[in-house]
């Protein structure tokens, strides 16, 4: 059980500090920031995909 407990607790404090800190990315971006964030998350998006259609 305590283990149980420290690990809920362990979660819900990082996943706190998580969003807090994209939270904070997202506030102090700037419309260029967020759109190369954007193009860099696509990427990594896409890039599964292609490799996986490719073995497909």
């Amino acid at each position: 059980l305590l283990q149980q407990s420290c690990s809920k607790v362990g979660q819900k404090l990082w996943s706190n500090l998580y969003e807090n800190a994209a939270g904070l990315l997202q506030q102090s971006c700037s419309k260029v920031g967020q759109k190369l964030e954007s193009n860099l998350y696509e990427n990594a998006v896409g890039l599964p995909q292609q490799s996986c259609s490719k073995v497909g």
